[in-house]
C-alpha cells in the first residue's frame, strides 16, 4: 500500500513537472511572439510614418517650385 502511495506521488512530482516545463515553454514562446509582434508593428509604422513624411516633403517641393515659376 505505502509503494503504491508512493508511485502516484511520484507520477504526480512528474505529471506537475511535465505541466510546468510545458506551460514554461508556452509562456516563452508566447513571449517570444509578442515581441515580434510589437518590433513588426512598429516598423511598419515607422515605414508609414516615413512614407507620409515624404509626401509631405514632396507637396512643400512642389509648392515651392510653384511659387519659382
Amino acid at each position: 500500500m505505502r509503494l503504491l502511495i508512493l508511485l502516484n506521488f511520484l507520477c504526480i512530482i512528474i505529471a506537475v513537472f511535465f505541466a510546468t516545463g510545458l506551460a514554461l515553454k508556452i509562456c516563452l514562446v508566447g513571449l517570444s511572439g509578442v515581441i515580434f509582434m510589437i518590433l513588426t508593428y512598429e516598423i511598419g509604422q515607422l515605414i508609414q510614418r516615413t512614407k507620409t513624411t515624404d509626401t509631405l516633403l514632396d507637396k512643400m517641393i512642389d509648392k515651392f517650385k510653384k511659387k519659382d515659376e
